[in-house]
């Protein structure tokens, strides 16, 4: 039985991919999962879809890297992607020594302190 292609799916094997240091691929790939699962038709999966792709995009370290940052910062604190947990996550860890990323995620951690202590 065959499967249809699917966001999360492709989202996944884009990171396979450029693990293995097919980029282009991993590219395509990722793209493509962003096509089948837009964050504008699910608000849930979108955006961990989307975060895979900003993922991909920095690890390459290519032209497409400044696109994944802002993906990443733009995505970090979405519904699931809250940026302790995500930080924790051994495919970020992976990219433990890039100081862009480790920035975005002190700027994510401190947005949300921010909002939770203006609540309280």
């Amino acid at each position: 039985m065959k499967r249809s292609p699917d966001g999360p799916s492709n989202a996944w094997g884009a990171v396979a991919l450029e693990l293995l240091g097919r980029h282009a691929e991993a590219i395509r790939a990722a793209d493509e999962a962003v096509r089948l699962m837009p964050e504008s038709r699910d608000a849930v999966n979108g955006p961990t879809v989307a975060i895979r792709r900003a993922w991909v995009l920095i690890h390459g370290r290519g032209a497409g890297a400044e696109d994944g940052y802002a993906e990443f910062e733009r995505l970090l604190g979405a519904y699931m992607l809250q940026p302790r947990e995500v930080a924790t996550e051994p495919l970020w860890r992976i990219l433990g020594d890039d100081a862009r990323v480790q920035q975005i995620f002190r700027d994510a951690i401190a947005k949300v302190a921010e909002a939770r202590d203006a609540r309280i």
